[in-house]
């Protein structure tokens, strides 16, 4: 974590050259950075800052690569090339995780800038190669067998998780199912003890900080410990350790020249990161604003009752590993707080607090039950999303969980309750403000611009070089952001980012609307969203089918997050073996996101096999790419469907021999809908000829069983609904319940506020309900407090109780507020703030309409028509036609005839093929090396292993190439190599510890 000037309550010291005078009147001004969209020029490649920019060699950018080779992200059709970063990990068994130099391998992730089919720039995709694990012995893992998957992530900064998972017998919390617990399995034994010392209890707060090796570490009998760069201890156990390689991506925000003036310090209130990007498959997706990893910004918690300091939840709901929590379950107990202490006086905790969460008594059941989401604002502590791009899992302790739509849902949580679905478009928004202990740093414009990047742990790091000490991140005088893209080796999509901020001027005193504290700040009855002054990124897009970016994000209508679910913005889903774009998104089949869990597309799990194929950690069922495959369906028994497509339907399914919907109706006088046909008793067909069901029906009101079911009148269900069995309502002059009594007139009405005086004249409430609040309300007619005043004209309220409100009293008449808008005299005739065309009242004005293009009508007045006049210059029916790619016509006019036109670059009669990527690009009916475009490609060809010549020309010559592994003529034993290149490259493994191969 990369340290900064601390802000201070001394008002001198905070504000610099301002010192203390005018900060009263100062106003709040509002600040949008220009929108950066990503790119592969944003790739960091080393911890020095270096970046693609600066060493092209970061990207391996040719057809062959020495490592890994390019290839094609199937969602997006771009090419991504290998890169070598020092971002990345070597691991050894029972060693660690070494961290790699850049070694001219390019194996650390892929990544490839995004173009649209205009050949814009619109953000860049990334991937990473599979995470490698390494074997640490007895207890030091953090990834283990069990909970959801073959591996699941055994770590946690919670020591409560971490017992609750190792402790056999306990029911969640602190309270176990037999007394004799101990008897049959021991507690947590909490003596742990460094490597190099077996024999005398270790203080975990001795630790230097460390996540990959097995020497910075204490371990004891049950688990170990290890301690995070931002100080906190983290609890493994386990017998396996993972380490993800990551790709990371750097920019800068300009902040507002003011700020860079020596010696200014403006107080910062509200600072707010927009990325746009698709939802990702890993938890661990990071945002580091100024190197900061903010913790505290949690989101949403879990629902709870708080009696005295004592939380239990509120709702019966789950954790994430599906164990059941009924509403009542102690969240925390201050009983079982263990603060932490210094006992010795010398300044650094030596006992107690060894986890937050015991240090606040907070329970396992808080940090992992369902009723929780990291991505939404929490209602009571006020936190909003944690510093992470938004993923469809948890990431908070037992990461493999997908977030469910409905909370509370019971795991595991299939694919159309999942509410945040990996590979969807979305808008992530963090406050830079929200912090976990205090005011943030970055409330105070200083602490942007003012870095002190020194090591405290190294006394040799004197010299301030603009590279943080802990990430090796750039640090300048604007805001500095690095995305840290971790573990997606399935790629993801980064599109772009804007900074908001507003912060306190002393130089303006003018107040203008602030976009998101429901305020009229500006005073001209405007509010947030619905102020013209709040545009671009400070508002949600506004309306869905106008053809405007209303909010400046770069995205249109309902290519643009904000409208996901508005109506027309829901497409069919996508057929994903027709060769049809069956949703109107643009692409096709495979193509397509919503393919991505079809069996066809993914070429990941198989869901019969017992196999982890596509390595997410969850095998056949329990994988949610197997969620529509067949074998794990099974039959639903009303909905006409062959759910399970074994060609029976609904009850001709032997699945659905004990279903209600395929059994008759047994009882037809028991009020209960025996067959689970939502038709009860009568109402049932199957009941039609029973002599219960074929007498009259009952009428509601004559005292009478009229259809002998004993039941009468109103106790009948027959009568659900009728006139006679609903009580009065009061305030709709119709006689409800048919009693001769109407309104307030009935007895039932007795109580209701509505048939009631106004009994508070001054508090602003409704007390009667009928729609007249205080002095507005005849019942106050006499209130001493509602006796006539001057008529206010723009108030909404009667004032001289003369029945004629703001502008339709003639006190009114000159007031500006009253004043009809002349929409083009460039003046405010109505003193509104808002003069001619911004002023509502001129929006049917001629010279505020905008033109139609396609109507043969001068909408604006301006005397051009369509196409003629200049604000339809740019609209698509007013731009050449397309260009069609194989009618040998030049369709748009622009001297280029099909293939030889751009237009054209993507359809398949105008592309080569791709000889390795199992695609028939140039769509005639042969795929890679089977088209005769292919003949002599490097992807065709074989490697001979004993001719000494590289054959297929992977740099790789006859057993040094992976395709001989299992030639007879390269079966050399691993100990004959003697350096490590020889020894990876012929498939051994290299030990750094013995310096041999095996």
């Amino acid at each position: 974590m990369k340290w900064r000037i601390k802000s201070s309550v001394v008002c001198a010291a905070l504000l610099g050259a301002f010192a203390c005078t005018g900060i009263a009147d100062a106003a709040v001004v509002q600040y949008q950075s220009p929108q950066h969209t990503f790119s592969k020029n944003d790739l960091l490649g080393q911890f020095d800052g270096t970046g693609y920019v600066a060493d092209p060699s970061i990207i391996c950018e040719s057809d062959t690569c020495n490592g890994e080779q390019p290839k094609v992200d199937i969602f997006t059709g771009i090419t991504l090339y290998p890169i070598d970063t020092e971002f990345a990990f070597w691991t050894t068994d029972f060693v660690g995780a070494e961290r790699k130099t850049r070694d001219g391998i390019y194996d650390d992730g892929w990544i490839g800038d995004y173009v649209n089919a205009n050949n814009n720039q619109i953000g860049v995709v990334v991937a990473n190669p599979q995470t490698p694990y390494f074997k640490t012995g007895t207890v030091r893992g953090s990834v283990c067998a069990g909970l959801g998957g073959s591996k699941t992530k055994c770590s946690a900064e919670k020591y409560s998780v971490m017992e609750h998972v190792l402790t056999c017998t306990e029911k969640i919390p602190y309270f176990y199912t037999d007394p004799s617990w101990e008897s049959i399995c021991q507690p947590l034994s909490d003596e742990v003890y460094f490597p190099s010392d077996p024999s005398t209890p270790a203080n975990p707060f001795d630790l230097q900080t460390n996540e990959s090796d097995l020497v910075n570490i204490v371990s004891g009998r049950d688990y170990s410990i290890t301690k995070k760069d931002d100080g906190k201890l983290l609890f493994r156990w386990g017998t396996i350790h993972k380490r993800p390689s990551e790709v990371r991506l750097y920019t800068t925000f300009p902040t507002p020249n003011d700020w860079k003036v020596p010696g200014a310090n403006y107080h910062v209130t509200r600072a707010e990161l927009i990325i746009n990007h698709k939802i990702t498959n890993s938890p661990n997706d990071q945002i580091r604003p100024e190197d900061f990893e903010n913790e505290g910004a949690t989101g949403r918690l879990p629902g709870f009752i708080d009696t005295l300091g004592v939380l239990t939840s509120d709702k019966d709901c789950y954790e994430g590993d599906g164990h059941f929590i009924p509403a009542g379950t102690l969240f925390k107990d201050p009983a079982l707080a263990d603060p932490p202490a210094d006992s010795d006086g010398d300044g650094q905790v030596d006992s107690g607090g060894w986890s937050s969460d015991l240090a606040s008594g907070t329970t396992n059941a808080w940090y992992t039950t369902t009723d929780r989401d990291p991505f939404e604002d929490d209602p009571v502590s006020g936190k909003g999303p944690r510093y992470r791009l938004r993923s469809g899992k948890f990431g908070q302790n037992i990461p493999a969980v997908d977030i469910p739509i409905v909370n509370c849902t019971e795991p595991p949580i299939y694919k159309y309750d999942i509410k945040y679905p990996a590979g969807a478009l979305t808008t992530t928004r963090v406050s830079l403000l929200d912090w976990a202990d205090g005011e943030s740093p970055l409330a105070w414009s200083e602490n942007w611009a003012t870095y002190n990047d020194l090591n405290p742990y190294d006394p040799t790091d004197t010299v301030p070089d603009g590279i943080s000490w802990v990430e090796g991140m750039p640090l300048t005088q604007d805001l500095d952001l690095a995305l840290f893209v971790k573990g997606e080796y399935k790629p993801t999509v980064i599109y772009n980012a804007t900074l908001l901020i507003e912060y306190e001027d002393p130089a303006v005193t003018d107040q203008i609307e602030l976009c998101a504290d429901g305020i009229d700040n500006d005073g001209d009855l405007f509010i947030d969203c619905a102020d013209t002054d709040c545009y671009g990124a400070w508002c949600p897009e506004t309306y869905c089918m106008d053809g405007w970016d209303n909010d400046g994000d770069g995205y249109t209508d309902c290519e643009d997050p904000d409208c996901s679910d508005y109506i027309d913005c829901t497409f069919p889903d996508e057929n994903c073996v027709n060769t049809i774009d069956d949703d109107s998104d643009g692409l096709i089949d495979c193509m397509d996101p919503d393919c991505r869990t079809f069996v066809q597309c993914r070429g990941g799990e198989i869901c019969s096999d017992e196999l982890d194929n596509d390595l997410d950690g969850l095998i056949d069922c329990n994988d949610t790419d197997c969620v529509d495959a067949p074998s794990c369906n099974t039959e639903f028994c009303s909905d006409g469907v062959d759910n399970d497509e074994d060609t029976l339907i609904d009850c001709d399914d032997p699945d659905c021999v004990d279903a209600q919907a395929c059994n008759p109706e047994l009882v037809c006088d028991d009020l209960l809908d025996n067959d689970g046909d939502l038709m009860i008793d009568c109402a049932d067909p199957d009941c039609n000829n029973l002599p219960l069901c074929l007498g009259s029906s009952e009428v509601c009101g004559d005292g009478n069983d009229n259809d002998g079911d004993s039941l009468v009148d109103c106790d009948d269900p027959d009568c659900v609904g009728a006139l006679a069995c609903t009580g009065e309502i009061c305030n709709d002059g119709v006689d409800n319940d048919q009693d001769g009594m109407t309104d307030c007139v009935d007895d039932d009405c007795d109580a209701v506020a509505y048939c009631n005086p106004e009994m508070n004249c001054i508090d602003g409430l409704d007390n009667d309900l009928d729609g007249a609040i205080d002095c507005n309300d005849n019942d106050c007619f006499n209130d001493i407090n509602c006796q006539p005043m001057p008529e206010q004209c723009s108030d909404f309220l009667d004032n001289d109780h003369d029945g004629l409100v703001d502008c339709a009293d003639p006190d009114c008449v000159d007031a500006p507020s009253c004043t009809t808008e002349d929409c083009t005299d460039g003046i405010d005739n109505n003193g509104d703030g808002l003069i001619d065309c911004e002023d509502p009242g001129c929006a049917q004005t001629p010279a505020c309409i905008f033109e139609d293009c396609s109507d043969g009508t001068d909408n604006d007045g301006d005397g051009a028509i369509d196409c003629s006049d200049t604000e339809c210059f740019n609209d698509p029916v007013c731009l050449p036609n397309p260009e069609l790619c194989a009618d040998l016509v030049d369709n748009d006019g622009d001297g280029l005839v099909d293939c030889d036109d751009p237009d054209c670059a993507d359809n398949p009669g105008c592309l080569n093929e791709i000889c390795n990527d199992g695609i028939d690009n140039n769509d005639n009916g042969l795929i890679d090396c089977d088209d005769p475009d292919c003949a002599g490609a490097t992807a065709c060809l074989v490697e001979n292993c004993v001719n000494g010549i590289d054959d297929d020309g992977d740099t790789y010559v006859d057993c040094a190439d992976g395709d001989c592994v299992s030639d007879p003529a390269c079966s050399a034993s691993c100990s004959d190599f003697t350096d490590k290149t020889s020894c990876r490259d012929a498939g051994c493994s290299w030990s750094n510890k013995t310096g041999t191969c095996s």
